[in-house]
């Protein structure tokens, strides 16, 4: 008898155990469902947040981008008056504006900052991962204000304007052009804490003459050639990686 009720302990301890047994394990599973729909929630705003982000900064850059090709533009305007040696006319007042117009991006970082955080497989989808790792760290950067590889060209043409240069002030000279799907005419009226002032555009060189031989100035004029198409290849670059995070973010929502 003693035998027979040792048999049934056992048997009844061994039950026990499969029984606690199956409960940590389903208690695990069921922790393990938990910490996997937490994380794919984590995903999902990240990715949304991230699509935010990309979609403001696009918007910021491919204005910054039409400026830059405004000052390319007046930059080889300009190159053609001194090599035809043309007579100045009130107009060109405009284009020495844009020479020396620079734009600069300000990253918005805060998604991939979480992300980092997190750690960057928080994002399954490779390319995803991928492309915003190229976004973020190698293409934004090349483009910001702190990027050590070319000059702010306001900057860099600083001293000469102030030297051989006076802003425009001439209410009869009229400037209108479109940008960001808004029409712009110079001169107009604004007005800051009741007082009225008028906006002028455009910087008039104090003797065009004498600034057509000015090897100073042809000397700027091909520097800054150099880090204005450099900088304009480098804006046409990060716009396409931020289209194609964009584009990458989209599918993998219809895909869900």
């Amino acid at each position: 008898m003693e035998k027979n009720k040792t048999g049934k302990y056992l048997k009844y301890a061994i039950g026990e155990i499969l029984l606690v047994m199956i409960g940590i394990l389903l208690a695990l599973q069921v922790s393990n469902w938990n910490s996997k729909r937490v994380r794919n929630n984590l995903e999902r705003t990240t990715l949304l947040q991230l699509k935010e982000d990309v979609a403001a900064m696009l918007g910021d850059m491919e204005g910054d981008y039409e400026v830059l090709k405004m000052g390319v533009r007046s930059h080889l305007k300009i190159a053609k008056y001194l090599e035809q040696d043309v007579t100045y006319n009130d107009t060109m007042c405009f284009d020495f504006h844009w020479l020396i117009k620079d734009e600069y991006m300000y990253p918005i970082t805060s998604s991939y900052d979480l992300l980092k955080k997190e750690g960057l497989e928080l994002i399954k989808n490779d390319s995803i991962r991928m492309m915003a790792q190229r976004v973020f760290e190698y293409s934004l950067p090349r483009v910001s204000k702190e990027n050590p590889f070319y000059p702010d060209l306001e900057s860099f043409f600083g001293d000469f304007y102030r030297q051989n240069f006076t802003p425009n002030n001439n209410p009869d000279i009229v400037y209108e052009y479109k940008m960001y799907d808004v029409n712009f005419k110079y001169p107009f009226k604004d007005s800051f804490e009741g007082d009225v002032f008028d906006v002028y555009f455009g910087y008039v060189p104090n003797d065009f003459e004498v600034l057509k031989q000015n090897s100073e100035f042809k000397m700027l004029l091909r520097q800054s050639s150099t880090y204005r198409y450099f900088k304009l290849n480098r804006y046409k670059s990060s716009i396409y990686s931020l289209k194609d995070l964009a584009r990458l973010i989209d599918k993998e929502f219809k895909t869900d």
